[in-house]
């Protein structure tokens, strides 16, 4: 309470409601009556809290308020990584990048799918989605995701599960479907470590690498977040093409061939399938050390020998 009233009540918390529309996505700010309701009661939403500490950059706040991460959620109990300890892990960047590339996020469950239009590489899929499956269980104790069959050569991964949904929602500010006004979550964009494996996830669902032409292409519906991508892109040396539309009107980018190196060692694939066509496109002299994932850092353990 004693925080928000200190956030510019003066001109009706002006500065804070825009901010705070526009981290919820919504078309307009929160009204200056609802924040004197929240400041004259005892239950704030979530999202306030969350939003409170981007504003007052004070990622250990949540911390100091939650004195629970736990939830019992239908018999079983979720763990939440709430604090800034838990939410600076690569390995939960990289989660997050899979579920803004592949992912349909509900209010009660999230999927996520992967495919591809060769049977005989169909495997692979399903591989890369038990490993994804593999990190909501170590962050949030999550064992009921579901991988199965799915239409169009895909496999899907099912978790159902309200409070990951919210989690996903609210600090790895992803939107409810459907996914528009995309960004990349505010509290990678200033960890190098974590802004790299966010990409790499991303990248992993969203991207496709040319077997033939040698370069990386990125592609979403939403322009701006393209742009984004371009930018962040940029921060690990990489010179990537300006953001073209296609004839359905999707945008997308190119991390062109004279990148490749580059872009293996700032970034990286982690799935099976794209990080063996990365493997083929770099010189045979290229050290191992120089991937993402491989060395130090071995998250899918059954996809080394490629």
């Amino acid at each position: 309470k004693l925080l928000l009233e200190k956030s510019s009540p003066a001109n009706n918390y002006f500065e804070f409601r825009e901010g705070y529309r526009k981290y919820l996505n919504a078309k307009f700010p929160v009204k200056p009556k609802a924040f004197r309701q929240y400041i004259h009661s005892d239950a704030f939403p979530i999202t306030l809290l969350r939003y409170l500490c981007l504003y007052l950059q004070d990622e250990n706040l949540l911390g100091k308020i939650f004195t629970n991460t736990i939830v019992n959620y239908k018999g079983q109990k979720i763990t939440f990584p709430a604090d800034q300890s838990g939410l600076l892990n690569p390995k939960l960047a990289y989660l997050a990048g899979v579920i803004y590339g592949d992912g349909c996020l509900e209010k009660t469950f999230l999927t996520i799918n992967d495919g591809h239009h060769k049977v005989e590489l169909l495997h692979l899929s399903k591989d890369f989605l038990e490993n994804v499956g593999s990190l909501f269980s170590e962050f949030f104790n999550a064992k009921s995701a579901h991988i199965g069959p799915a239409p169009g050569n895909q496999f899907k991964l099912t978790l159902v599960s309200k409070p990951i949904a919210n989690f996903v929602n609210v600090f790895l500010e992803l939107p409810f479907s459907p996914k528009v006004r995309l960004r990349i979550p505010s509290i990678y964009k200033t960890d190098k470590a974590c802004l790299a494996m966010f990409l790499s996830g991303l990248f992993d669902t969203d991207g496709f690498i040319h077997k033939q032409n040698n370069y990386i292409n990125f592609k979403s519906a939403d322009k701006d977040f393209v742009k984004e991508v371009i930018e962040n892109l940029k921060t690990f040396g990489l010179e990537p093409s300006e953001f073209v539309f296609d004839d359905s009107g999707v945008a997308s980018v190119r991390v062109y061939s004279k990148d490749i190196l580059k872009f293996s060692k700032g970034i990286g694939f982690l799935h099976p399938r794209k990080m063996a066509l990365l493997q083929h496109h770099v010189d045979k002299g290229t050290k191992i050390e120089q991937f993402v994932g491989i060395k130090n850092n071995i998250y899918f353990n059954g996809h080394l020998d490629i």
